[in-house]
């Protein structure tokens, strides 16, 4: 099963002929939340050694959270 990581967060659609084509969706929504958990998570720790797996898995539990509330 794939996740939904909400799409692109910085699309770029560009026309062509009038159809909207998108060469580079950026990053995906997901990880731009998992990003920004991140940051919070890293700015109360106090040792930069304290960063492990299992924060950054928090991170993007996080971010799995958002997208999910946001498609309630």
């Amino acid at each position: 099963m794939t996740k939904n990581d909400g799409g692109p967060a910085f699309p770029q659609i560009f026309n062509t002929d009038d159809r909207p084509y998108n060469p580079d969706p950026g990053m995906s929504l997901r990880d731009f939340y998992a990003a920004h958990a991140l940051t919070g998570l890293i700015a109360r720790m106090v040792h930069a050694q304290d960063l492990t797996s299992k924060t950054v898995k928090c991170a993007f539990d996080v971010a799995d959270a958002m997208i999910a509330e946001r498609n309630t």
